[in-house]
């Protein structure tokens, strides 16, 4: 199944109805044999039957909608992973055959952006996703995402047809009151004690083909190598030889255009189209809506929509030649959805002021420390908060970075001979700061807040910040005495910013909506006056895949 960029941007879906639960089962007439089984019974006979790369947790129906963006369904199952790996079993049922072939469209759409999403971040893990099996008959249509194909067909048709599979279980059906790993604790984390609990750290590593060191827990030092930002020079080098200064001026092309779908390149440079979808910009400031709605009034809440670089970077020359939306005007648009109780930062404009510095990198998707660094002066403004000075912060230089984009390009030769360098800023209280971060499996690690990863693999380089995409880290800043809790929610995007506000807040708890599984209202109702900060990047918008996690991540 390779990814269809067009059918993602066209993103055409039914329109459904209430989402109602139902347990009297499906009917689905398959080789004349009539079966009656609810959408949990399908699930839980694939569950136990199909090989899965690790155990799976249990969703209901109202989960499952929210999580693949599908409405109107009568009954509504399934099993998802912790994000880190694709594995995952879906059952729709519909009042009738179209109903059921609806939501088959919708399952390829969200496999379509689901892939798009592992090709970023473990591109190992995309052979799963492409041949997972999509099954849609009668009023039935199902998911199964397995390293067994085969054997997922196998017992599908079965079901299907008998209403049962004879195959041996592989496993017994988990205890869907069982909290899973990195779950909001039953008492509230202490806040008087600045000192992080002790943790094993023996775990495994989180990316299996690149073992990272658990032992760099060096605290910055003259000895280390590094410059001190100024004012005038903001430490990194904007892009080209040549300084250019701050402001929205032009950027030239390199007349060297190639498209790859949803990447397309400028010479040593590559963009991320961007399409806006109104379904899932109202999908997720729903979302966010509904948290304001779970919590307490004095919690206060924030929504920093990051724009990437085809917004803000591309050269002027193709503006007009590559057809994408306009992440100003999707901000807007978003912004227009949120509800009194949400805070929008709208830091378009700032960026856009520094597209001649080096605030994205050229061989990957995300935004530099600098360009973070400016987003993060505007959260301040806005949160009352007063962000440390550049001149203040103190950098380290990685070079040798090729991201996502690179992988993008098919490994271009351009990208290669011009790989990025990481510029790493160490807030002001960097020594005061203790880091740890939670893994997929609920170990925790004490980790560097930021890591020397010069000895990193090139495309992990960007994991120097905050130990880099885990479900949970929290920061105790010693320096800072005023109980001020900090709540992120974020994907990798989000990464950047957290030194900067660990630096300003005493104490920072960052979740990766797309691994953490935790009762989130739950967790933030602890901590009645803490600001709760959501800051994702704009592609986010133009997925299926992002904006359910993020509302089931929120919850109905």
């Amino acid at each position: 199944m390779k990814l269809n960029f067009w059918r993602r941007a066209a993103a055409v879906f039914f329109a459904g109805a209430t989402i109602l639960s139902c347990t009297t089962g499906c009917e689905d007439i398959e080789g004349g044999s009539a079966i009656m089984l609810s959408a949990k019974q399908f699930a839980d006979i694939l569950y136990t039957k199909v090989p899965l790369s690790d155990n799976l947790s249990y969703q209901d129906g109202s989960t499952m909608g929210l999580l693949m963006n599908i409405n109107g369904f009568t009954d509504a199952a399934g099993y998802t992973a912790n994000g880190q790996i694709p594995d995952m079993i879906a059952v729709f049922c519909g009042a009738d055959t179209t109903q059921a072939a609806s939501f088959e469209t919708s399952i390829h759409t969200y496999l379509d952006e689901m892939t798009r999403e592992y090709e970023k971040y473990a591109p190992e893990q995309v052979e799963k996703l492409e041949n997972a099996v999509v099954k849609a008959s009668g009023n039935y249509a199902v998911l199964c995402v397995t390293p067994d194909t085969k054997t997922a067909k196998q017992v599908i048709t079965d079901v299907l047809t008998t209403g049962t599979c004879t195959l041996a279980n592989l496993r017994t059906l988990p205890d869907e009151n069982a909290e899973p790993a990195g779950t909001v604790p039953s008492v509230s984390e202490p806040l008087g004690d600045t000192t992080l609990p002790q943790s094993d750290t023996t775990s495994s590593s989180r990316i299996a083909s690149d073992t990272l060191p658990l032992t760099d827990t060096t605290l910055l030092t003259s000895a280390t190598t590094t410059t001190t930002a100024s004012a005038s020079q903001p430490g990194a080098p904007v892009m080209g030889t040549n300084p250019i200064p701050s402001g929205d001026i032009p950027i030239a092309a390199q007349n060297d255009y190639q498209d790859f779908g949803a990447v397309f390149r400028d010479g040593d440079t590559a963009y991320e189209a961007f399409y806006y979808n109104d379904k899932y910009a109202t999908q997720y400031a729903d979302a966010l809506n509904r948290l304001a709605a779970k919590v307490p009034a004095t919690v206060r809440i924030f929504d920093l929509l990051i724009p990437t670089s085809a917004d803000i970077t591309l050269p002027d020359a193709l503006v007009g030649k590559v057809n994408v939306t306009s992440q100003q005007n999707a901000i807007a648009q978003v912004n227009q959805k949120l509800g009194a109780a949400v805070n929008s930062v709208d830091i378009y404009q700032t960026m856009r002021s520094h597209r001649g510095e080096y605030i994205y990198f050229r061989t990957d998707h995300h935004w530099t420390a600098l360009g973070s660094y400016y987003a993060f002066a505007d959260y301040c403004k806005a949160a009352g908060k007063t962000a440390p000075e550049l001149a203040s912060c103190t950098i380290k230089e990685f070079p040798g970075f090729l991201g996502s984009f690179y992988r993008d390009t098919k490994e271009h030769p351009k990208l290669a001979a011009n790989p990025d360098t990481i510029y790493a800023y160490y807030p002001p209280h960097f020594n005061d700061i203790k880091l740890q971060y939670t893994d997929a499996n609920g170990v925790v690690h004490d980790w560097p807040l930021i890591s020397d990863v010069s000895n990193y693999t090139a495309r992990l380089k960007y994991s120097t910040f905050a130990g880099g995409d885990n479900p949970k880290v929290t920061t105790v800043n010693n320096a800072v005495t005023d109980g001020s809790v900090c709540i992120l929610v974020k994907e990798s995007f989000g990464n950047a910013l957290i030194p900067y506000l660990a630096d300003v807040y005493q104490y920072v708890y960052a979740f990766d909506y797309r691994y953490d599984k935790r009762d989130f209202a739950a967790f933030v109702a602890q901590f009645p006056h803490a600001d709760v900060v959501f800051a994702n990047n704009l592609s986010a918008l133009q997925s299926s895949y992002s904006c359910g996690k993020i509302a089931a991540y929120i919850g109905s």
